[in-house]
């Protein structure tokens, strides 16, 4: 099922970790997209997943201690909403099963699908890219690429 491609970023968005990374490392097109949350325009929402691996990525260029610092605060924010693995679980398991993408990324997806809304990955992931030309997920994909060539 092919979608439209949206033009501006509005309403829910499932967050993939590239985002994440986006903005606890205020880079120009982070703090763009905390802008967005901060203005209520977008509702980020996350999985468990995304911050595990959010953290890990994290550590290795800035350190255990801060990276676990960083994400403390993100998440005490208030500004991301949460969502229990639970309901994605197996949404998530259908795309790995069917997808040659990363785990992180299936949940990422997972996510989209069952909060009915797409999916905001920062860069045009080649795996990503390469499913979808395959066969198109049936959630819309979003690239910070695209939106912050158009600001």
């Amino acid at each position: 099922m092919q979608r439209k491609r949206r033009k501006e970023l509005r309403g829910k968005i499932a967050f993939d970790t590239s985002i994440l990374l986006e903005q606890l490392l205020s880079t120009n097109r982070g703090i763009v997209i905390k802008d967005y949350v901060v203005r209520g325009e977008i509702v980020p929402y996350i999985t468990e997943v995304t911050l595990t691996e959010t953290l890990y990525v994290l550590c290795r260029r800035i350190g255990w201690n801060r990276a676990k610092e960083k994400v403390k605060l993100l998440v005490d924010s208030g500004f991301f909403i949460v969502e229990d693995l639970e309901h994605i679980r197996e949404h998530a398991a259908q795309y790995k099963c069917k997808r040659r993408i990363s785990l992180a990324d299936c949940f990422t997806l997972g996510l989209a699908k069952y909060i009915s809304a797409p999916a905001l990955f920062a860069f045009k992931e080649k795996e990503i890219i390469e499913e979808n030309n395959k066969e198109p997920f049936d959630v819309e994909i979003i690239f910070l690429d695209d939106i912050y060539k158009n600001l």
